[in-house]
């Protein structure tokens, strides 16, 4: 594509110009003498030397620079009418010479697997199998070996030689290859290297007869190169196409055949290159030889303009040149156009330059915004109107934020950049779609799916439309509450009734390319039909109706591709290869290129100037960059042949960097200040600490950017006890209401009243995680379980037995011996409680995680038996006893009042030392140990169970009619065997009996409930903020 010739009219002068007589001379550096921007200084060397352009063509790295060169050179010629010349980008420009067209990257993937699965000679004979023809498998390194090929072509480098010589090729260092093709080794060739087969493939590469390391099978990829590199261009160029290196070659080789002939222009003008490619380089040698020689240099045929100025990029020694200054001694500008070029030079850094650290990454933006309010304010809105400021984004991730944050006095704003169709809502869906399918498995002949893949698609705003709100609640409820490790489609559909749930299904569709694609559009259309119904938030419906259709057209695009080629591949490669033909795209939006605050990406800025910039994201992994090539090629042979190696990235960086910044007025460096293991960012770039300390010492003003916060103490917000609150209230005092307190909800209320209210009066609940990992609380309700159904037949659970049950050594040894029995009830105990299954499912077996845990708790249960058999006889008088009681807290006045004593015993029973005793299993730390009493009730964690076991001694008894003293312990099962059994204490006294603080603990109980209940006192927040270290209840509360 080229720009379109057109006739120039300007309506308005440039004060800057000087008049031209009519045979269009001028004279350079007339005019006000202001400093220019390059494309200015070029386009007036051309105004007031040529009075007629209409046969130049004029060559840049980009598109917008020649938008930017067009409106230059309109402002140059003021009132004078011409015919344009033609204005091309590099890319245009080759392929317009090259009469070839480039092969869209699927299309060239899908030639090459054919070219490979029909040449059976290029495989390896000693791993031949159908897999390796397989597009699935081939795909990847199909993918690298297509890039080399392109860099090959474009650096002019022999195909023949190059993956020749490798052959010959002795000392390699021993990291040649990367992870990446490593895996694509082992994944293609069957071979699992390690690193003795990697150093003793590079000491030596040529593989001895009879060798089938992974040398031997890396030597089979390399030497089929060649051949899969001359039949690919040949299969591209019967139907006149080419690699995008290929046209390159291509052009070259027109060039050096035909010459000047080839081209109908005058003149071709080279402007702001950088970093030629070999091909490229030669391309511009063979046009600059093509129009002989001239006495005046105005009629070469050839003209080369490098933008390069300022202190860092006119040193010698400068690694942001290097490329720059071989390629300005090779292809001089010419020396009648000097003149018009110093018009742009600088000696000096920019006079403004602040540096601004960030406290987050996001948060660039916002000091951006700010930035650019303050500019708009300094320079008036004609220049920000007139393209002078530039917001730069070396992270396109930073587009959307940036935009929310710039100020809506800005009426024009050119997103020059557009975003990329990865950024979109549609790319993050399919992203969990193809997730959701990569992990599934068959399990008993339905396909299961991953809970924590299910979840992370229902998450998706997109599930929310399809399958509704409701439903998406339901389910996921549905995986917490029974813990699934994996969802079938059938656990999918009991839940969601209307059947919308059946579109994510693959079933139906079958396999191969076109059920893939099928089902991916099938779920796309369904998707797109329910936002087009949406009631409300049309805006974003449309955008995202947009942006489905656009990946529903490559869909169908891939599907012809796939057709013409007869490609088959899984739903992962269709996946795989819809995202690969959209990953160049991206969506524009509409605006005039040349007004407004330019918000562009680091490469649009190649060969423009403005006199404002604001650049984000100066940190060392996105300026430079760090991006390892895939490449089955080493820098080695890099060397050699004149390929870009490991440090070719980073000398563009830094040419890009210091050329953008040379000419203007201010710079505003942001950066994002965080550090530590795990940042994205990577500290701060090596570009501001070259400012810092080479280039610019004290020319430089450094900012910290904070967020003013306020300093005044949080209001803490009390829970006051309005009538619906206290109506709320009172249901705990009503018979057979079903709202009780219990010991757990009491000693929350010591510990935090708010906690209190939240969770027990108004019934706050909060997720539970899933997976078949065990959190400690369900593991501490597996070992009540299966001590229950050990101990107690099932008629005897959870009652409050007249006749007891009689533990003797003999029968806690048989039980010990019996493995099978102890096994048993724990299996099903851990589908009860953790996998919430039932009847005939209680029997499944444990797997995964799940059955780790099932060996420790194993392990603990047979602790508790061996310390119970050091403790025989004794009697069973309850297990998981539960019971309700109407509490009088004060005369007259009652509460509802539950307990679940884990197990009650009788310690040598018919003797004088008959004893009762109350059992609390527990799989944490005892907790029982009081400072002093005031412990008890102020939610201190070392007395955190010891409230619970007095309040069940009491209950006990007054719910049994007893009187007894009774003994409390806790079994620390991690511990019970070494430690025993765990006595409360009160500072360093034991408490033998509950009865020696019996009577003022009910003082206190009664007290605290009677607190509850009146009205004039509300629920406050905690006193002790240790306690809200891990509470979720902050926003609430007010305490931050």
């Amino acid at each position: 594509m080229c720009f379109q010739s057109h006739y120039f009219c300007n309506m308005k002068n440039d004060a800057a110009v000087n008049m031209i007589d009519a045979a269009g001379n001028g004279t350079a550096g007339s005019g006000t003498g202001e400093r220019e921007s390059f494309l200015d200084s070029v386009a007036r060397a051309y105004a007031e030397n040529f009075s007629d352009m209409s046969e130049f063509c004029f060559v840049f790295p980009n598109k917008r620079s020649g938008t930017f060169f067009l409106k230059s050179l309109s402002n140059m010629l003021g009132n004078r009418v011409l015919l344009a010349p033609e204005v091309l980008s590099v890319s245009d420009f080759v392929e317009n010479v090259s009469g070839r067209g480039v092969a869209t990257r699927i299309d060239m993937l899908f030639r090459l697997f054919n070219i490979y699965k029909g040449n059976r000679s290029l495989i390896p004979g000693s791993v031949q199998g159908d897999e390796l023809l397989e597009f699935d498998a081939f795909r990847s390194w199909g993918e690298i070996l297509l890039s080399d090929f392109s860099e090959v072509d474009q650096y002019n480098v022999d195909p023949d030689a190059i993956f020749a010589n490798v052959r010959d090729y002795r000392e390699i260092a021993s990291n040649f290859l990367t992870p990446d093709q490593l895996e694509i080794l082992e994944r293609y060739f069957g071979y699992t290297p390690n690193y003795r087969d990697v150093e003793r493939f590079w000491k030596n590469l040529v593989p001895p007869k009879g060798n089938s390391s992974i040398k031997e099978r890396f030597m089979y990829l390399w030497q089929a190169m060649a051949p899969l590199y001359h039949a690919l261009d040949e299969n591209l160029a019967a139907e006149g196409l080419a690699t995008p290196g290929g046209v390159y070659r291509v052009a070259l080789q027109r060039i050096q055949e035909k010459g000047r002939e080839l081209f109908e222009y005058k003149k071709i003008v080279f402007v702001g290159f950088n970093a030629l490619s070999t091909t490229e380089a030669l391309i511009f040698e063979e046009i600059s030889k093509a129009g002989g020689y001239h006495d005046d240099e105005k009629e070469s045929f050839a003209d080369f303009y490098w933008d390069a100025t300022g202190p860092v990029l006119e040193s010698p020694d400068s690694d942001a040149a290097a490329f720059l200054r071989l390629d300005k001694r090779n292809f001089p500008s010419p020396g009648w156009a000097l003149p018009y070029l110093e018009r742009n030079r600088v000696e000096t850094m920019p006079s403004d330059m602040r540096v601004i650290a960030s406290p987050s990454n996001s948060a660039q933006t916002k000091i951006a915004a700010s930035r650019v309010r303050e500019l708009v304010e300094l320079v008036g809105a004609d220049d920000v109107r007139d393209a002078r400021v530039a917001v730069v984004l070396p992270d396109e991730n930073l587009l959307f934020p940036l935009l929310y944050a710039l100020p809506e006095s800005l009426s024009e704003v050119n997103l020059t950049m557009g975003y990329s169709l990865r950024l979109t809502s549609v790319a993050s869906f399919l992203h969990h779609l193809r997730q959701l399918h990569a992990r599934s498995r068959k399990r008993d002949g339905e396909t299961a799916y991953f809970h924590e893949d299910v979840r992370m698609l229902l998450s998706h705003p997109f599930a929310h439309a399809l399958l509704g709100s409701r439903n998406v609640s339901e389910l996921n409820s549905d995986i917490l509450n029974h813990h699934r490790l994996v969802v079938t489609m059938g656990d999918m559909m009991r839940v969601v009734k209307n059947g919308s749930v059946s579109v994510l299904d693959m079933e139906s569709f079958g396999t191969g390319t076109k059920a893939g694609i099928r089902y991916i559009d099938n779920v796309l259309a369904h998707i797109d039909a329910a936002l087009a119904d949406e009631p409300g938030g049309v805006v974003k419906s449309r955008i995202d109706r947009s942006h489905i259709a656009l990946y529903r057209d490559a869909l169908r695009r891939l599907e012809w591709a796939a057709a013409e080629h007869g490609i088959e591949m899984g739903l992962q490669g269709v996946f795989y290869m819809v995202d690969k033909l959209l990953s160049g795209e991206r969506v524009t939006f509409e605006g005039e290129p040349l007004e407004g605050l330019q918000v562009m990406g680091l490469l649009e800025t190649r060969a423009l100037d403005f006199d404002h910039l604001v650049i984000l994201s100066l940190n060392d992994r996105i300026m430079p960059r760090k991006a390892r090539k895939a490449t089955f090629i080493p820098d080695s042979l890099r060397h050699g042949y004149g390929l870009p190696y490991s440090n070719y990235q980073e000398r563009l960086f830094a040419y890009y960097f210091y050329r953008m910044i040379s000419r203007a007025k201010s710079v505003t460096l942001i950066y994002d200040a965080r550090s530590g293991e795990g940042m994205r960012s990577g500290g701060e770039s090596r570009y501001l600490r070259q400012l810092r300390y080479l280039y610019a010492r004290n020319g430089i003003r450094y900012e910290n950017y904070r967020f003013m916060l306020s300093d005044t103490t949080p209001e803490l917000r009390p829970v006051e006890k309005t009538s619906s609150v206290m109506a709320d209230i009172m249901e705990f005092a009503r018979p057979g209401s079903h709202r009780n307190f219990s010991a757990s909800a009491l000693r929350k209320y010591g510990e935090c009243q708010v906690k209190f209210y939240y969770e027990v009066i108004a019934n706050l609940k909060t997720d539970t995680d899933s997976g078949d990992y065990i959190d400690p609380i369900t593991q501490g309700n597996i070992i009540h379980d299966t001590m229950l159904c050990l101990y107690f037949p099932e008629k005897d659970r959870k009652l409050f037995l007249v006749n007891r049950i009689l533990m003797t050594a003999e029968r806690l040894s048989s039980m010990l011996e019996d493995t099978g029995l102890i096994r048993r009830h724990l299996r099903r105990s851990i589908n009860k409680e953790h996998f919430k299954k039932k009847g005939e499912e209680l029997d499944d077996p444990i797997e995964g995680a799940a059955a780790m845990v099932a060996r420790q708790l194993e392990g603990q249960i047979r602790d508790i038996l061996r310390y119970d058999l050091s403790l025989a006889p004794f009697e069973l008088a309850g297990g998981e006893m539960t019971g309700l009681y109407e509490w009088e807290f004060s005369p007259g006045r009652k509460v509802n009042m539950k307990y679940a004593i884990d197990r009650l015993d009788v310690l040598s029973p018919g003797t004088a030392a008959e004893r009762w005793r109350i059992v609390d299993y527990k799989t944490g730390g005892s907790l029982v140990a009081a400072e002093e009493f005031e412990d008890i009730f102020n939610g201190e964690y070392s007395a955190k169970n010891l409230f619970q076991l007095l309040l069940y001694a009491n209950l006990l008894n007054l719910d049994r009619g007893m009187d007894e003293d009774v003994k409390v312990s806790i079994y620390e099962v991690g511990r019970i065997v070494s430690d025993g059994e765990v006595t409360p204490k009160i500072g360093k006294e034991k408490l033998d009996g509950h009865k020696q603080v019996n009577a003022e603990f009910l003082s206190r109980v009664n007290g605290m409930i009677e607190e509850i209940f009146d009205p004039m006192v509300p629920f406050s927040p905690a006193e002790d903020e240790s306690h809200c270290r891990f509470c979720h209840l902050h926003d609430l509360c007010g305490r931050n």
